[in-house]
């Protein structure tokens, strides 16, 4: 009889590391994905005197069906490749109304809230337990990178960033990469082939437009501007071919501050305004801040040549396959409503 016991007992044993072995080899077995990345990872100095710039490879599961995302420009190209599914967080920060219109289906109803863009709600996180975090250049700290380890141990961290001196290429290099990481590739290449060819239409629009421009950015009755070689400024100068009121704007990521003075002084004959405020909370102000009386001469204002662009899809959005196509589309509009005043 004991004989017996035993032998069930070793019989038990066998079955139960066999299962675990099972498990083991399937786990080994998941197909991954090696991509490389490159940004600038920001230590605890605010001037960037500590900043190291990372150029390294990451092993991503393949098809990741957990994945939590940072990058609003990242989530419009994984919604465009179909696999919005596959996301399981979101930084929707204290209101719906912040996201973009074309993210409008991410809601807090349907969505774990992980937080802001900057600001990441680490214990929402390690609830997700994800297998991808998706994070850009507003989380790229070492501390939050440290954070995001701490809390999703399991998870790969995947940089996604554009590159403001060649946005289209970034975007689409943006996309191929998550294309292969989802296992999508075909729709990828049909996404990046249609952003092309939205570009090339644009550069023919702009092709004969002479008239000076300038990207203004209101915030609380605040000016900043952009110029060529940076946010906003490389798609609109360098990429499509609007010709700067001013060709030497100081690189700023927020803009250059800028008086009411600076931009009767640049008289520009076009201005594209992007009113952060009605992104923000609804409530915009462009309209008042551009009627400031030291304003009322400048050419634009004066032959109403005041194209507002849209601010969330703009400022929060930028870096999609998606939004990045329909702001190309936008200027496109632009440009043949500037060559009919002709």
């Amino acid at each position: 009889m004991k004989k017996l016991l035993l032998l069930m007992v070793i019989t038990l044993i066998l079955a139960v590391c066999g299962q675990t072995k099972g498990t083991s080899d399937s786990d080994s077995k998941k197909e991954t994905v090696t991509v490389n990345q490159k940004y600038e990872l920001r230590g605890k100095y605010k001037d960037g005197r500590d900043a190291e710039q990372k150029d390294e490879k990451v092993k991503i599961t393949k098809d990741p069906k957990k994945v939590v995302t940072f990058d609003y420009g990242a989530t419009d190209i994984i919604k465009a490749l179909g696999k919005e599914n596959n996301v399981a967080g979101i930084s929707i920060g204290s209101s719906d109304s912040m996201l973009p219109k074309e993210l409008k289906s991410f809601t807090k109803d349907k969505y774990t809230n992980v937080g802001e863009l900057g600001k990441p709600n680490f214990e929402k996180i390690a609830e997700i337990d994800p297998d991808l975090i998706i994070f850009s250049n507003r989380t790229a700290s070492s501390e939050t990178l440290k954070e995001f380890k701490k809390a999703a141990p399991n998870a790969s961290l995947l940089y996604i960033g554009s590159d403001d001196n060649d946005v289209v290429k970034s975007v689409s290099d943006n996309t191929s990469k998550l294309g292969k990481i989802f296992g999508e590739e075909k729709k990828a290449k049909e996404l990046t082939d249609q952003l092309k060819n939205e570009e090339q239409k644009a550069k023919k629009s702009v092709k004969n437009i002479d008239n000076s421009v300038m990207l203004l950015l209101t915030s609380q009755g605040e000016l900043s501007t952009y110029g060529p070689g940076e946010r906003f400024g490389g798609l609109l100068y360098d990429q499509l071919g609007f010709k700067p009121a001013d060709k030497k704007v100081k690189p700023n990521p927020h803009g250059q501050p800028v008086s009411f003075e600076y931009v009767a002084s640049k008289d520009p004959e076009v201005i594209f305004a992007m009113d952060r405020d009605e992104a923000t909370d609804g409530k915009g102000t462009s309209k008042k801040v551009l009627g400031n009386d030291v304003l009322k001469d400048v050419d634009a204002i004066k032959n109403n040549n005041i194209i507002n662009l849209d601010a969330k899809s703009w400022y929060f959005a930028s870096g999609g396959i998606k939004s990045t196509t329909k702001q190309i589309q936008e200027i496109q509009q632009i440009a043949k409503k500037l060559q009919s005043q002709k």
